[in-house]
């Protein structure tokens, strides 16, 4: 077992921002999932430098870096699709086909133990539901300002949010994409979702959630109210059409991940395009998109079976560092690429986790150097990264 790490960190959703490898802060907001709020930083002890195929340090729901086996217990998942860090350094992960949320303490050792369980009553139960208490196929994790959790329950078309200080098996406070915590069914209105994918904060407490049966991605007001309507929506001309297959600048096609940055701009993952989207900051109902990644312009999606420093295949995780770099799970050739900040459309990444080089699938899994299917990344302000390892049903932490 590794020996105790504290960690804290600030945080992001599905994208995220935090502090690092640092000292034990009981006083606990917990912010991120795919993005950036922020909460309480500090001091780091080590600034890691992550380039290429270093080894993670730590690994989660498995015993050690060379087992990847599935179960229902305190300490193993089945399919960790979301990821987001709390003020204190715990890590809640989405447990997707366990249809439930768990949260590790901060300072827990590789194979160690939940203490907090999300949509179910114990550790070992894994039913799904429709209720204001349980889940179904969980994915994308944030974490606000108030230290209140937002849950993407992809199963049953809808966002919960669960309070701050929310117990085992403990109800949700606020629910979006559904009239209330009973109806699971998809619809394409200004209200409502189909097979949602992420969630992310921005700086002024509103929520972005990608929409992926809809292939979209909406904007909730703060303040939003359980059932409210969005006041923006991005990929689509209006709230009522939800058309795919379409590779243009202001399109989207099975949005998966998202991220804040700094500037209040939205990073968006385009699973079925192949390629990550960014939109500024203000940007309209509808608009364009300002950089594209993967891609080297906006009219082609095609997917790359020759891997390159630029291409990506099916995307999922975001995360956005401290620097306004972005980290990318290129989940279709199993690796974690990182683009630095100010990066041009079409740009090459800098650096890549999970293979020794950027044109190689040299690593099979599972190892502490290699990933799999990378569905989710959480990152610290010191620079370390959580990833969720589907394939290997795990998540791992660099460095």
């Amino acid at each position: 077992m590794n020996q105790f790490k504290p960690r804290s960190v600030i945080l992001v959703a599905l994208t995220i921002s935090l502090s690092c490898k640092p000292k034990h802060n009981n006083n606990g907001a917990l912010l991120i999932a795919l993005l950036a709020a922020s909460a309480k930083q500090s001091n780091c002890t080590t600034t890691p430098v992550l380039t290429l195929g270093e080894s993670a340090t730590l690994v989660l729901g498995q015993s050690s870096f060379t087992t990847s086996a599935s179960g229902t217990t305190q300490n193993q998942l089945k399919q960790p699709s979301g990821i987001a860090v709390d003020s204190r350094g715990g890590e809640w992960v989405s447990d997707a086909t366990n249809n439930r949320v768990l949260h590790f303490p901060n300072g827990v050792a590789s194979g160690g133990n939940a203490d907090i369980v999300l949509g179910q009553s114990n550790f070992t139960a894994s039913s799904a539901g429709t209720t204001q208490s349980t889940l179904t196929t969980p994915q994308g994790l944030a974490v606000d300002s108030n230290g209140g959790l937002w849950v993407v329950d992809s199963g049953n078309h809808r966002v919960l949010h669960f309070p701050s200080g929310v117990a085992t098996g403990g109800n949700a406070d606020l629910v979006l994409g559904q009239a209330n915590y009973t109806n699971g069914t998809a619809a394409t209105t200004q209200s409502r979702l189909s097979s949602p994918h992420a969630v992310a904060v921005d700086s002024t407490g509103g929520i972005w959630v990608s929409d992926g049966g809809n292939n979209r991605a909406l904007h909730f007001p703060s303040g939003i109210v359980s059932g409210g309507n969005a006041d923006l929506v991005l990929g689509q001309s209006n709230y009522t059409t939800g058309t795919g297959g379409v590779t243009a600048q202001n399109a989207l096609n099975d949005p998966r991940g998202l991220a804040v940055d700094s500037n209040g701009g939205i990073w968006i993952a385009e699973y079925a395009n192949n390629r990550v989207l960014h939109f500024p900051s203000g940007v309209s109902s509808g608009g364009n998109a300002d950089r594209v990644l993967g891609q080297t312009n906006y009219t082609s999606s095609a997917g790359q079976f020759t891997r390159t420093q630029i291409s990506l295949y099916q995307p999922q995780g975001i995360a956005v560092d401290s620097s306004g770099g972005i980290w990318v799970g290129d989940a279709g050739n199993v690796r974690v690429l990182h683009y630095a900040s100010g990066v041009a459309n079409g740009g090459g990444a800098d650096k890549v986790l999970g293979q020794s080089d950027y044109t190689t699938i040299g690593k099979t899994g599972p190892t502490a150097d290699s990933v799999g299917a990378v569905a989710a990344l959480a990152m610290s302000s010191c620079g370390q990264l959580w990833v969720g390892d589907t394939t290997n049903t795990r998540v791992l932490y660099f460095p």
